[in-house]
């Protein structure tokens, strides 16, 4: 019975170490080979003392994340997600209309974002755009796909704000483009908790800007924002490590006191075989010796007791072992148990983090980020394979109307309605993003221009056709007007969202409502 309930036991622990080896995966490489490693014995059944090893090297492992955790957060370096973001802001200027020599400087730049730290990086972009001004003036009127919609539905489409902001020192000034890009990266960061209340003063920093000098301390700025939420999170995680590191070694600690358990087991095993044999070769003697029944009767029962009492103390021995085991078996689990809370809700916050940083928050569609990541796989998988995609910018007609009469409430409601048109009446293989303002763009792999431009021109009826509720007892009708474009031949991304966005405008240019399409080059008549 003591036997089973200590197989049991160690049945349990195994299990136990099982779970919490799955909630530390991912964390470092090494650490998910070790962990690996520990799960392998378990499943091998392998003895106390191997588990022992396996349980001491990661508690080592851990050891070291720790110290080089601690060493990166004293040197001031950043996280992902803060080089992500060092690197998005980057490109963002590199994508606006600037001459090679520039983008050449630029795009190294954001090669080296990655491994050097930022503040180094921040200081060199500025050096290089200060000499980009001595050499040529930046143009601001080409398409730039981090900088807002040029475009207002609601106004007459000729008049259009001025590309740069208005100075006398013409060569000095930043172009609109660059302004509207910085813009919306401020936006961005508001959606993520941690920048949140930074991002305020970012932006009250970016509409004050004029001359390209200004810039530096911007951009300084932008650098501390995310360096001190880089730290923060630095600390978490940090903390994180510790905590399991700490329940790591109890499991450690329990491992040995279980091994040492065991070690007592066999002794006193050992022990209760000799006192019987030795018992039992005594009796055989007696019983040898003895010349009566009488005497051979009272060593018989002398020896019996003796063998009673061995098994009593080997009992009583075995129930305080197990019953210690069970407290720290206890103990045990109530840690794993919250070791895998907190995992869980590392997990959480991780989710909701990334669903922030990804996504609009007024229509919970995808936002411009995702788009650029979704465009690059798609522009990829392209290039490689040369299967039909086409790329579609969708436009609410007259939506500063709506928000001038209604007020932006309303202007809310429209743009989450129609959104949701959208959304519903794409396919599951298709992608859509609020590109900015009330601009939506979609992406449609397996698509040649001809059918993308039909199934638009569908979700452009159901939206005419929908009455967009904007209050209680209100409702209004919108539309929507729509450029369609192609992948083909040699183009690029921006080719092909500058041939959809100058089929939008020809959209608008002819009433409205309404779809065009745009190809490279004129198909030519059938003879």
């Amino acid at each position: 019975m003591n036997s089973e309930q200590e197989n049991s036991n160690e049945e349990d622990l195994k299990r136990f170490l099982m779970r919490i080896s799955y909630s530390g995966m991912g964390v470092d490489r090494k650490l998910d080979e070790l962990l690996s490693q520990l799960r392998k014995s378990i499943k091998q059944q392998a003895a106390i003392d191997d588990l022992k090893f396996d349980v001491d090297a990661i508690t080592e492992h851990l050891r070291e994340l720790e110290e080089r955790i601690e060493a990166k957060s004293k040197a001031g370096k950043n996280n992902n997600e803060s080089d992500e973001s060092l690197i998005s802001f980057i490109s963002q200027i590199e994508q606006t209309d600037i001459d090679n020599k520039l983008k050449k400087q630029l795009n190294k730049l954001r090669k080296q974002a990655t491994k050097s730290n930022a503040k180094a990086i921040i200081e060199e972009l500025v050096k290089v755009i200060e000499s980009a001004l001595q050499h040529s003036e930046i143009k601001s009127k080409r398409w730039n796909p981090f900088s807002r919609s040029k475009k207002e539905s609601g106004d007459n489409i000729q008049a259009e704000e001025s590309d740069a902001v208005p100075a006398t020192d013409g060569s000095n000034l930043i172009p609109a483009s660059l302004v509207d890009a910085l813009h919306n990266f401020a936006e961005q960061l508001a959606n993520i908790d941690i920048y949140k209340k930074a991002s305020s003063e970012i932006k009250k920093q970016i509409q004050e800007l004029e001359y390209f000098d200004q810039l530096s301390s911007l951009i300084e700025q932008i650098a501390s924002v995310l360096l001190e939420a880089a730290n923060q999170e630095h600390v978490q995680f940090e903390n994180f490590l510790q905590k399991l590191n700490k329940r790591l070694l109890n499991v450690a600690s329990y491992l040995n006191k279980a091994a040492v358990g065991q070690e007592g087991i066999l002794a006193d095993s050992e022990k209760l075989d000799n006192d019987l044999k030795s018992t039992i070769l005594d009796i055989q003697q007696e019983i040898q010796d003895s010349s009566g029944l009488g005497p051979l009767k009272q060593r018989l029962l002398g020896s019996f007791e003796h063998i009673f009492n061995s098994v009593n103390r080997f009992k009583e021995s075995q129930a305080t072992r197990v019953e210690a085991s069970l407290a720290e078996l206890k103990i045990v689990r109530e840690q794993l148990e919250v070791t895998e809370e907190e995992a869980d809700r590392l997990k959480e916050n991780l989710k909701q983090q990334r669903f922030k940083a990804y996504n609009d928050p007024l229509t919970l569609l995808p936002n411009r980020y995702a788009y650029n990541e979704r465009l690059s796989q798609d522009y990829s998988r392209w290039r490689r394979y040369r299967t039909p995609l086409s790329l579609t910018v969708c436009d609410i007609d007259y939506f500063k109307q709506v928000n001038d009469k209604y007020g932006h409430s309303a202007g809310d409601e429209v743009l989450k309605q129609v959104a949701n048109i959208l959304n519903n009446g794409i396919r599951e293989s298709d992608f859509i993003a609020r590109y900015g303002g009330e601009e939506f763009v979609i992406l449609m792999p397996e698509t040649g221009l001809a059918d993308a431009t039909k199934a638009i021109n569908k979700l452009r009826i159901i939206i005419r056709d929908t009455a967009v509720s904007i209050a209680k007892d209100k409702n209004i009708k919108v539309t929507v007007s729509a450029g369609v474009a192609e992948f083909e031949s040699n183009d690029t991304a921006n080719d092909v969202f500058a041939k959809a966005d100058k089929a939008l405008y020809r959209a608008k240019e002819k009433g409205r409502d309404q779809v065009c399409a745009e190809r490279t080059q004129k198909l030519k008549p059938e003879q």
